[in-house]
């Protein structure tokens, strides 16, 4: 559902079973994971007209059961998820910020 506050009415953008919502940088889309029968994927949905764009799925990515662990988000429109690999082959960990 979508909210246009110059008429104050609340619309349907897209039908589906959808989590992890992002905007887009320029608010011209949205972007999300989709559930659709077997298919896990992740989607973009054009705004005003909720085009669904099928960009990759993302079913066979392993991911852990926890709702933080199966998160997905966007860096700078770009996918960001998290993918569990367990934490016995991480030895160390050095991160550099710019």
């Amino acid at each position: 559902m979508i909210y246009e506050w110059k008429t104050n009415r609340w619309s349907t953008l897209a039908e589906g079973s959808f989590a992890f919502q992002n905007w887009s940088r320029d608010a011209k889309r949205l972007y999300a994971e989709q559930y659709a029968g077997k298919e896990d994927d992740f989607v973009s949905i054009s705004v005003p007209d909720g085009q669904i764009v099928r960009l990759f799925s993302i079913r066979e990515v392993p991911r852990g059961f926890d709702p933080f662990e199966s998160w997905v988000g966007l860096a700078d429109d770009e996918p960001l998820l998290m993918r569990d690999r367990s934490t016995q082959e991480i030895y160390a960990l050095e991160l550099q910020f710019p």
